[in-house]
């Protein structure tokens, strides 16, 4: 018996979905990462900034 090329499709259709929706939430969690390691940066940055002009003044 020959299984219906539709439901084949369907299958696929759902497997890069699913496909799709895990690479997503693996980009999501990889800018949030950079995000929050760019926004320490900045903040220790800010503290030395702020340390050496306390010093100069």
């Amino acid at each position: 018996m020959k299984t219906p090329k539709v439901s084949f499709c369907l299958n696929c259709q759902t497997a890069a979905r699913v496909e799709k929706k895990h690479t997503s939430i693996m980009e999501f969690s990889m800018l949030k990462f950079l995000a929050s390691t760019a926004g320490i940066i900045f903040l220790v940055g800010l503290v030395v900034i702020i340390g050496l002009l306390m010093l100069i003044f």
